[in-house]
């Protein structure tokens, strides 16, 4: 039987994106996790060669089917390495029988001979003890603090140490290693997406001043155009400038769209973790919670503002330069209307001349056909085959000569203009 006599029978065909999309809800599966132990977790950017490289030293066969995440064990510590939209994450998991140094040898391992730019490193250290007053113990400058889930009490002061390295502790009862490893990888969320969203702060601030020289700029163009006479040259100029300052906006727009849309979606993603964390105060510190929305809300709204800023700039200077364009075309319709005006005069005043040449023509080709018929005169005169005298026909030659004269040279000129014209329409 052919294959096409089994898509007959068979019409049942699944959508090209369809695995994709199931395996999507299973790329990020939670370690589980059981205390006492230590979760490093680290965030940073590579190309797919580099990934690919970073997965083979955890398992060379799941590597070449290219993975969204890749689960392994080496000396015991569990690593996963997970690949994201535009950063790869790698957590290792450790129990109480490994000391810093162990995760700190697998660290390097497998980072060695990669190419990476971190965003974010933390420690989550978890330990068993179970009283919420030993959070009141740690008089750390800055320490903040809560319980999440009702069960689960986190210390940190989100501050990376001088290796870069942000520390949470965690101290949690009565949770399975299933459920714990789940809320803290929600917690670890909160930490990578909090990062990742403020990265667009410093480009915002960045274009903010920009866009500061730009509107100085602009405000000077428009003055000028609202002070300028009306000049051609002037008003080109202008354009130019208009022009160089959209093409500068263009460019900024280019560069900033991805990375502000990244940092929405992150702050959106940093509030729904939050929420799902439900962190409750305690007498002794700030939330952690409450203390990211009150820095990063600011912050989302600086980004918000220096996108309005870019456009409202771009709209300000697209309806300059259409008000501009109008401006040159009405000046260009003005020119053509005094230029067809000007050429008008100038042809009425050519046939003026044409006419007066045609007149002064006829004088002078009369006055020289009455000189060579006044021979004829003469000797119709003396011959007396006339009888009228010399002087009487020479008078009453003279109308009937112009007369014939000037019908001729006007027939001639009336047929060099129709062809004239007709030339001007062919072209």
């Amino acid at each position: 039987m052919s294959s096409n006599d089994n898509n007959a029978k068979n019409p049942t065909a699944y959508h090209r994106d369809r695995q994709h999309a199931i395996d999507e809800v299973h790329a990020r599966p939670a370690l589980d996790i059981q205390s006492p132990c230590t979760v490093v977790h680290i965030t940073f950017s590579c190309g797919s060669h580099d990934f690919v490289a970073l997965c083979e030293k955890i398992d060379c066969e799941v590597a070449k089917a290219g993975p969204r995440h890749v689960i392994g064990v080496i000396k015991g510590i569990r690593i996963k390495i997970e690949r994201h939209t535009e950063f790869v994450s790698c957590t290792l998991v450790s129990s109480a029988d490994h000391t810093e140094e162990d995760l700190r040898i697998i660290q390097d391992y497998l980072l060695l001979g990669i190419e990476i730019k971190i965003f974010s490193i933390c420690h989550i250290v978890l330990t068993t003890e179970a009283d919420i007053a030993v959070l009141g113990h740690t008089t750390e400058k800055g320490m903040l603090g809560g319980v999440m889930y009702e069960q689960m009490w986190v210390q940190t002061t989100l501050q990376p140490n001088d290796d870069g390295i942000v520390t949470y502790t965690v101290r949690s009862q009565q949770l399975d290693p299933s459920e714990l490893g789940r809320r803290v990888q929600r917690l670890i969320e909160v930490e990578t997406y909090r990062v990742m969203a403020l990265i667009g702060l410093p480009l915002a601030r960045r274009l903010a001043e920009s866009l500061t020289d730009i509107e100085i700029q602009l405000k000077k163009i428009v003055l000028c155009m609202e002070k300028d006479d009306g000049d051609s040259s002037a008003d080109e100029e202008v354009f130019n400038e208009l022009l160089s300052l959209s093409e500068q906006l263009g460019s900024q727009r280019i560069q900033t769209r991805y990375r502000f849309a990244a940092s929405h979606a992150y702050f959106n993603i940093v509030d729904a973790r939050l929420d799902i964390l439900d962190e409750r105060p305690n007498k002794h510190y700030q939330t952690i919670s409450g203390f990211l929305q009150s820095r990063l809300e600011p912050a989302q709204s600086t980004i918000y503002s220096v996108e309005r800023r870019l456009q409202a700039l771009t709209d300000d200077i697209t309806h300059a330069l259409t008000l501009l364009r109008t401006r040159i075309e009405i000046n260009i319709h003005r020119s053509n209307q005094a230029l067809l005006k000007s050429m008008d005069q100038r042809h009425k005043q050519q046939l003026l001349i044409s006419q007066a040449v045609e007149g002064l023509s006829s004088i002078a080709i009369t006055y020289y056909a009455i000189g060579l018929l006044s021979y004829v005169f003469k000797f119709l005169e003396k011959t007396g085959l006339v009888p009228f005298s010399y002087t009487a026909l020479t008078a009453a030659s003279i109308p009937i000569t112009l007369l014939l004269v000037w019908w001729s040279i006007h027939q001639v000129s009336l047929k060099w203009r129709h062809k004239k014209e007709k030339k001007k329409e062919e072209s």
